[in-house]
């Protein structure tokens, strides 16, 4: 599908003590399709551990990737923030899925799950505070507790 736009371009010219304005419409043709941004749901890769803010504790290996996965919903101010202390896990990267995809572009159809992965980059201990968030108050904060060991 194209979306057409079409602007005005004035130029200014400063002449010595005359100004000079010219105008010009220039069309900006763009290419645009449905977006796929939220469309899949996050895979796991093989060895990667689900861990969640309702059980507590987890061992895993140097090398070895978690992920927690959190429900959002922007619109109504359902968020959710993730935070690492201690340097045996590095945030490597996150995932939004919407709920309903089809609906995502409608009033409302922003809710999906956010995924936090981390990869465990050396020995120790180290916890992750969970924070849900509703319209900006806080509402429940849970901490996992990792040990990362070779």
């Amino acid at each position: 599908m194209k979306n057409i736009f079409k602007a005005i371009a004035l130029s200014i010219v400063l002449g010595g003590t005359s100004i000079a304005v010219a105008q010009e419409t220039v069309t900006i043709a763009v290419e645009r399709g449905p977006s796929d941004y939220g469309k899949e749901k996050f895979k796991p890769e093989k060895g990667m551990v689900d861990v969640n803010s309702l059980q507590g504790e987890f061992t895993i290996k140097v090398g070895q990737k978690i992920y927690l996965s959190e429900s959002v919903h922007g619109s109504v101010g359902e968020t959710a923030s993730v935070d690492a202390s201690g340097y045996c896990l590095k945030l490597v990267d996150t995932h939004f899925s919407y709920d309903d995809h089809a609906n995502s572009h409608l009033s409302g159809g922003d809710a999906g799950v956010k995924t936090f992965i981390y990869e465990a980059v050396k020995v120790g201990e180290s916890e992750i505070e969970v924070k849900e968030m509703f319209r900006g108050d806080e509402r429940n904060t849970n901490t996992i507790k990792i040990t990362v060991v070779n």
